[in-house]
């Protein structure tokens, strides 16, 4: 139907689509990617010392180059492309796409500006995550992202993935990358959330900008989440745990009811599942009748 390039030098790290809805104009699907750099630098590229000043003088403008190219590909990183899907700019039978830059960080001299590394759509909104933290973006009327929200981590992290759950609800693993305190970017009015654990998946409530309960129950980091059609939720460890854990709907709806208690819940006490074992994808199989059985197909490691 249509092909949407990547930027020359690098390759998708994350993906999600979503549907914003307008009373005016209906539902619009949009699908939002960021980015990794692919380029290969040569290590001996600049080896061999210059014997003159003309030498001297390629290499100095080929040393440029090389930064200047590294440079625009750490830009890309930083950047989160939109492509809006417009059914009524369609010309004879040709999809149309609008696109748009979404930048998380302001560039700032100062302060290293981290790259985003995972997206994910929560109702409408364009969650964008990087080590640093979370930013929020809704769409206005016009159909630009402008930020909603943006929560900052108490340590910076890898995010290992992250899934929408019900409502303002969001499903983050991460693995905490260092305890030490590091001049980075982040938006001025960042609220920042409490980490009690050193990884695990925290559920964390983005209306109210605080974490509700972490997910303590793998040896590894959680490189997978799945919400389930009934409630349940199923999450999978690295390949030091190997396994595939089931989280009751009743915990889960117990931890995100929203109270007067602000503690932060840690959860152990799931089930493991006897299958797959070490996976690196879990998708629902819905039942095409329409009744409420489902299968679950795992992509699982050799």
């Amino acid at each position: 139907i249509a092909s949407l390039s990547c930027f020359p030098g690098t390759t998708v790290a994350s993906m999600t689509v979503g549907s914003i809805t307008s009373e005016e104009e209906g539902d619009r699907v949009y699908l939002a990617a960021c980015f990794r750099i692919t380029r290969q630098t040569d290590p001996n590229q600049f080896r061999l010392p210059p014997q003159n000043e003309s030498e001297r003088r390629r290499r100095e403008a080929a040393e440029m180059q090389e930064q200047m190219i590294q440079n625009q590909l750490l830009d890309v990183t930083r950047q989160v492309k939109v492509w809006m899907y417009d059914a009524s700019e369609n010309n004879n039978g040709r999809v149309a796409f609008r696109e748009e830059l979404v930048v998380p960080h302001a560039t700032n001299a100062m302060e290293r500006t981290p790259s985003t590394t995972k997206v994910a759509d929560l109702a409408g909104n364009l969650v964008c995550g990087d080590e640093a933290g979370l930013q929020i973006f809704d769409a206005t009327r016009d159909r630009r992202f402008q930020r909603k929200t943006a929560l900052q981590f108490q340590y910076l992290c890898d995010i290992d993935c992250m899934e929408p759950l019900h409502g303002d609800y969001l499903a983050v693993s991460v693995s905490r990358k260092s305890t030490e305190a590091e001049e980075i970017s982040v938006p001025s009015s960042a609220v920042r959330l409490q980490m009690p654990t050193s990884r695990g998946v925290y559920i964390v409530d983005t209306t109210e900008s605080t974490v509700r309960a972490v997910l303590d129950g793998h040896r590894d980091r959680v490189t997978c989440i799945r919400p389930l059609p009934d409630g349940r939720l199923l999450t999978a460890g690295g390949k030091f745990d190997a396994t595939v854990q089931l989280w009751n709907s009743e915990t889960l709806t117990k931890v995100t009811k929203r109270d007067e208690d602000d503690e932060i819940k840690i959860l152990t006490e799931s089930k493991q599942m006897k299958k797959p074992g070490y996976v690196f994808d879990l998708i629902v199989l819905p039942d095409n009748n329409g009744s409420a059985v489902f299968a679950i197909a795992a992509a699982r490691y050799n």
